[in-house]
């Protein structure tokens, strides 16, 4: 068995996410943190939130227990467009 050079994709690409803001009700407007789809999908800090929003019949109880998590906003940089760029470019 060899050994495999880590290879990043992108799940490790860094992601800004945000919190609710119960005082304003809506999303933040900067970051609260910087992390990966990596570390999320790992990590059990959400387990409970997810859960009981999959658990939770009512559209509107789930509307408010989705607010309880962080806000995700996918955004690329994209240089130019050739189809045969690798995707480290």
């Amino acid at each position: 068995m060899t050994n495999q050079q880590f290879r990043p994709n992108l799940l490790d690409l860094p992601i800004s996410f945000f919190e609710y803001d119960h005082k304003r009700k809506a999303f933040a407007n900067f970051p609260a943190s910087i992390t990966t789809l990596r570390r999320i999908a790992l990590t059990n800090y959400y387990q409970p939130i997810t859960e009981a929003i999959n658990n939770e019949p009512d559209k509107t109880a789930q509307g408010e227990l989705k607010k309880q998590l962080p806000a995700t906003t996918p955004a690329s940089l994209l240089r130019h467009r050739k189809k045969d760029t690798p995707f480290h470019e």
